[in-house]
């Protein structure tokens, strides 16, 4: 290169979504599932009716756009997202008391780094940690599966964490955003004859409506372009949605009749005594809402959160209801939740590495109707959670969203 602005070694970008989840993750599912490997210690096969029943049972949230699939129907279709919320949310839980320990422990090695490097932003500390955990997982790599899957991807992960340190997080330079675009391209196409014109065609057609659309302040003008969205993207826009706070939107209409006594008991913490909740939000783009929504209810959860109170560490709920507050300039929310206790007994920890914490995936007491109903700010929430629960487990576990800004 004769660039001397550029180094072709630190200015080179390693995409995960092909190197980790289309090559390591699907690897690693290979071996574990596939017949060939019958002999070999880290087959799980026999157990592939229970990890699908398992997968069945996980209700993601609608972050999460595709819902999971059976791994031994469906694994040869799998999408590079699937990979990934296999990867980062369901594996570990899943594959506890399933895949032997040592493999186990192994695993947990990559999704811990991997979710470090994915978060918004990574500490010089983390980076080090994975540079540590990315290299004892290659290390131990040709030692419990042969060096014969010792493939360059595998080789790719000891350079991640330098990747990071020299171009962001895994997210800023994924595929996953460029295959988004795709998508968008393929929607401007409506026929077979001409696609280079069809997609300069409708692309100014689209540039003429936003600059049209700059000049009016009409509400009916907007909601043109919003139909028009829907046309060419196909933009799920929500009937009703208010601008509260920035990145915040309530969804729908308030309801009066849905109001518990244990709201209004926790409500009353904070001096207040309202009974108009809606039930549904948009927060920084992912949409939470109550259990008590009952439409999807039983594909998708969507009222798992993580938030960390005024004192303390950490805690994970179950959303309620969304409260709306007038507080001189501009509004405050309130959100009620079901508080979900850590489990004293089980929690998910490599036994070869104790001291290495899994810190996202957290084991929980099932909801009672019992259960602590709280009332916390808006603000304190932190994340969506994915909300994994497993009919032959006594517990679940809630999974914290790697970070609010890439889409599947």
């Amino acid at each position: 290169m004769t660039l001397n602005c550029y180094n072709i070694i630190d200015g080179t970008a390693i995409d995960y979504m092909h190197c980790v989840l289309l090559g390591i993750t699907k690897l690693l599912l290979s071996l574990w599932f596939s017949s060939e490997h019958s002999r070999d210690q880290f087959y799980i096969g026999r157990s592939a009716s229970r990890v699908d029943k398992r997968l069945e049972e996980i209700q993601p949230p609608s972050c999460i756009t595709r819902k999971p699939r059976s791994i031994s129907k469906h694994m040869k279709y799998f999408k590079a997202s699937e990979f990934k919320s296999f990867l980062l949310y369901y594996s570990l839980p899943l594959l506890s008391g399933i895949l032997p320990q040592q493999y186990w422990d192994h695993h947990a090695l990559l999704v811990i780094a991997i979710y470090n490097l994915l978060q918004h932003s990574v500490s010089p500390h983390q980076l080090d940690l994975c540079q540590t955990l990315l290299t004892k997982h290659c290390y131990q790599f040709s030692r419990l599966y042969s060096e014969r899957y010792m493939t360059a991807n595998v080789h790719l992960l000891l350079h991640l964490p330098d990747n990071v340190r020299q171009l962001g997080p895994l997210w800023a330079y994924s595929c996953f955003s460029f295959e988004g675009q795709n998508g968008i391209l393929k929607n401007l196409v409506h026929g077979t004859q001409q696609v280079d014109k069809q997609i300069i065609s409708t692309y100014s057609y689209i540039r003429s409506l936003l600059l049209a659309a700059a000049n009016f302040s009409d509400r009916t003008c907007e909601q043109h372009f919003e139909a028009f969205k829907q046309l060419y993207f196909k933009h799920n826009m929500p009937e009703q949605r208010c601008k509260v706070l920035e990145n915040v939107y309530l969804l729908g209409k308030p309801t009066r009749t849905n109001v518990t006594e244990t709201e209004l008991l926790a409500l009353s913490t904070y001096g207040l005594n309202q009974t108009c909740k809606y039930l549904r939000i948009i927060f920084h783009g992912f949409q939470i809402q109550s259990f008590q929504w009952k439409i999807n209810v039983q594909k998708r959860n969507n009222s798992a959160v993580a938030y960390r109170p005024d004192r303390g560490g950490l805690e994970y709920g179950l959303v309620q209801g969304f409260f709306v507050v007038e507080e001189g300039s501009s509004p405050k929310v309130y959100v009620t939740l079901t508080k979900l206790l850590k489990h004293d007994s089980v929690q998910l920890q490599m036994q070869s590495h104790p001291h290495w914490q899994i810190p996202h995936i957290t084991a929980c007491v099932p909801p009672t109707s019992s259960s602590l109903t709280i009332a916390i700010p808006l603000e304190h929430i932190l994340s969506p959670c994915v909300y994994i629960s497993f009919s032959d487990v006594q517990c679940v576990y809630l999974a914290i969203i790697v970070n609010l800004l890439e889409k599947d």
